[in-house]
């Protein structure tokens, strides 16, 4: 997800999603990480800001060459824009051009990625102990018996209009949730990640009870082949089904289905530690998980002679930002006549060699282009 080329391709995503050319919007439109914005300046969040060099839905981002910082710059000058974000981009990575362009770190949240090393159930078991795989186990067949679990290619979605407009439904409903920021997953976004470059290696997930999807999400293979990305994910709670913990089920199922395909890890995306403690896949009782003996083997739709032998752990997500005063045009470093403003030191990256998951903060940068107020620089 850090290539150029599918880097063009989320952007065009981002594009359809906000109905424009250009990926141009206003943070607040965004969502993520509007708080540590509106922290540096309110204002902030208001302005129209390109997106360049990356898009929120990845991961994490490379550094963009000098030159694509360049060409970023003129295509905000061409749009009359007064801010650009890169996002997503590690800590680690060299981030002198991005300062040298004058875009300031703002830290936001960590990427957690799940590696599998070994079947799932030892992975876990050496993780959370036995005691509560077994319940995670006990946890999952009960669901099995009664939800689907499907994946569909993209390049099929087409055929199947039910599932797309379930998915873009869920995603609206999530959206309005969380305060109505724009949703990035509606119809045009879909359709555009459909017919893009990433559709062959991108699957619609999809878990119905009945007749009825009760939750829709997004994986895609890496470039490389050796993981996966979980790009998004949307639930109707509405639904008793989806009510008992139901994305810590579909977990322990992804985690078993990149297992047998033969891939490394699983990339959850963006969350802090705290949230991937709280999203810790275990069932606390019967009556609260609807947890039932293990019986039988769960019939799942796609894959129904295989016995899931492993068992998963909570997602966490990734993301770093950058910010710094609003400035007529700093183009110099951020030593220039408009000095940035350190928002929160970059946490060291923490060394667990023996974890599922390992978290770091991922910056992302702004810029500004008018001196009087705050420039906002994410990476």
């Amino acid at each position: 997800m850090r290539r150029s080329a599918d880097i063009d391709a989320l952007q065009q995503v981002l594009s359809a999603a906000l109905g424009s050319r250009e990926p141009v919007c206003s943070l607040a439109r965004l969502g993520r990480d509007a708080d540590a914005f509106a922290a540096l300046d309110p204002a902030v969040l208001e302005r129209p800001t390109l997106v360049g060099g990356g898009s929120p839905y990845h991961p994490t981002s490379p550094v963009p060459a000098p030159h694509t910082l360049d060409e970023l710059a003129r295509r905000a000058d061409e749009l009359n824009v007064a801010q650009i974000l890169v996002p997503n981009v590690r800590r680690s990575d060299d981030t002198g051009a991005l300062r040298a362009a004058g875009l300031v770190p703002l830290a936001t949240q960590s990427e957690c990625v799940v590696r599998l090393p070994g079947e799932v159930d030892e992975v876990l078991r050496a993780r959370v102990g036995a005691g509560r795989l077994h319940d995670l186990r006990r946890h999952h067949h009960a669901v099995s018996c009664d939800i689907t679990w499907e994946r569909i290619p993209l390049t099929e979605l087409d055929g199947n209009p039910w599932a797309k407009d379930a998915f873009v439904e869920l995603h609206r409903r999530r959206t309005e949730r969380h305060g109505g920021q724009q949703n990035l997953y509606n119809a045009d976004a879909l359709d555009a990640l459909a017919h893009g470059a990433l559709a062959d290696r991108t699957e619609m997930l999809v878990r119905r009870s009945e007749k009825t999807v009760v939750q829709a999400g997004l994986i895609t293979t890496s470039h490389n082949g050796r993981g996966l990305y979980y790009l998004t994910q949307a639930t109707d709670h509405d639904d008793p089904a989806a009510r008992n913990n139901l994305h810590v089920a579909t977990l322990y199922e992804l985690y078993c289905h990149a297992r047998r395909s033969g891939l490394e890890w699983v990339h959850l995306g963006r969350g802090t530690p705290i949230a991937c403690a709280r999203s810790e896949p275990i069932c606390s009782s019967p009556s609260t998980t609807g947890c039932g003996p293990p019986a039988s083997p769960p019939r799942l739709p796609r894959e129904r002679n295989r016995r899931c032998r492993s068992s998963r752990l909570p997602p966490s997500r990734a993301y770093r930002s950058r910010a710094r005063p609003a400035s007529a045009r700093c183009r110099g470093s951020t030593r220039s006549t408009c000095p940035a403003t350190p928002v929160r030191s970059w946490a060291p990256r923490p060394s667990i060699p023996t974890s599922i998951w390992q978290s770091w903060p991922t910056p992302t940068s702004v810029r500004s282009r008018r001196c009087p107020a705050m420039t906002v620089s994410m990476r």
